[in-house]
């Protein structure tokens, strides 16, 4: 199984990264892809050729400008009976749960994947990696 991670910048108004065909083709190895950073909010779409796709939405912390943080998990359509999402109370984090079936393990493998804030910035909480830990 191949897993990649990109902090994609924004996809607010840029859907059309996703279908970029430079993009496709990097993705296109990949079995499992965590983007970051997408700005999405709960009413966008993001459909990408030859993934299914799970997100977990932003809210604006501001009335003015756009979202902040956002989390998109791609994957090959062959994995959704070996996979389950887990949404997480903390913020901009998702997990994924592979059966241990598929992978012919002993346990099942769970992957976190966590979009941080910039240490500099007013939203940044250092008690996030201790939230992560009782999860």
């Amino acid at each position: 199984m191949r897993i990649a991670s990109w902090n994609i910048h924004g996809l607010s108004n840029k859907l059309e990264k996703l279908k970029n065909p430079d993009f496709l083709e990097t993705i296109k190895p990949f079995d499992l892809i965590f983007l970051f950073e997408t700005w999405h909010s709960k009413n966008n779409n993001t459909e990408v050729e030859g993934f299914n796709y799970h997100q977990k939405a932003t809210e604006k912390t501001k009335t003015k400008g756009r979202n902040r943080g956002g989390i998109i998990i791609l994957h090959k359509p062959h994995l959704s009976k070996h996979i389950k999402i887990i949404d997480s109370k903390i913020e901009n984090t998702l997990w994924i749960k592979i059966d241990k079936k598929y992978l012919s393990t002993e346990k099942d493998i769970y992957i976190c994947g966590v979009y941080r804030r910039p240490l500099n910035t007013p939203q940044y909480k250092e008690e996030y990696f201790y939230s992560l830990e009782e999860e």
